[in-house]
């Protein structure tokens, strides 16, 4: 039996609120230990993870690699925040974990409705009420009814943005700009990078980076055989090296290792579902 992974479509009515949301579930299939690793490229999100069933064990990554003495055991329920760095973790036997994407201003408001540990406490009260038995499906339809209420009340008592989604970061990244630009007086760059900051917690130069990664696989994957010193300045980059080392501060890997490790790696199916190439 193969391992099983899903990319979950957010609905309409929480689409400003969830970016992305992925299942992994190993559960009778056959994996030795190498494949049971599994590698995630630094993001923006503020995510919520809850392993439903199994054990996870996580890594920090140091320098330019991971640090395999650096293991520690995963909560069942757990936030990651918005990182620059990539992750990684490691099962011993079957797991099966979900995890949410928030994107970093929806989490700001609802942290703002509620206090964080309150907001945490409701999500994981969520999750434990859920009935594992059931496809995933009905697992995810369960959370978002659960989950809508929260997020309608955070809207109703807060000035939201009209935001109805996207699977671009930098498409997030222009319309807060914009709600930042349209929304006081002060229209000076560092008044408004101060302003980026405080409404979703990550600075303007770090979606910057996302969003360049983001332009970097759209043209890799729209032309696979377009020369790496072209793909390099065409993405923003100043020049070829420039690129391996942004692509590699966010992965841990090379463009060409990163490539190779996506078409041929079982711990990198995450890169696969998210359509991700360098």
């Amino acid at each position: 039996m193969q391992p099983k992974s899903f990319l979950l479509q957010t609905p309409k009515n929480l689409s400003s609120c969830i970016a992305a949301t992925v299942v992994r579930d190993t559960r009778g299939a056959q994996l030795s230990s190498a494949d049971r690793y599994n590698y995630f490229p630094a993001n923006p999100l503020v995510s919520i993870s809850f392993v439903m069933e199994g054990q996870l064990q996580t890594f920090d990554f140091k320098g330019s690699e991971f640090d395999l003495s650096s293991a520690r055991t995963m909560p069942r329920f757990s936030k990651i925040l918005s990182t620059e760095k990539p992750l990684m973790s490691w099962s011993e036997g079957d797991v099966f974990a979900i995890t949410i994407g928030f994107y970093p201003d929806a989490w700001a408001k609802l942290s703002a409705t509620m206090s964080e540990s309150e907001l945490l406490g409701k999500l994981e009260g969520i999750f434990l009420a859920l009935d594992h038995a059931q496809g995933v499906d009905q697992i995810w339809a369960d959370i978002c009814k659960n989950v809508q209420p929260i997020w309608q009340s955070c809207r109703e008592s807060k000035d939201m943005p009209d935001w109805i989604g996207s699977d671009r970061l930098s498409d997030w990244s222009h319309f807060m700009l914009a709600r930042i630009m349209t929304s006081s007086t002060g229209k000076s760059l560092r008044t408004m990078e101060r302003r980026f900051r405080h409404w979703t917690g990550i600075s303007k130069q770090q979606i910057n980076h996302y969003a360049s990664i983001e332009m970097l696989h759209d043209l890799v994957t729209k032309n696979p055989d377009v020369p790496l010193a072209e793909l390099a300045l065409t993405s923003g980059y100043s020049d070829q090296s420039h690129m391996g080392r942004e692509v590699k501060r966010l992965t841990g890997f090379s463009p060409a290792k990163i490539n190779h490790l996506i078409k041929t790696a079982e711990p990198f199916w995450c890169y696969r579902l998210m359509g991700e190439r360098f």
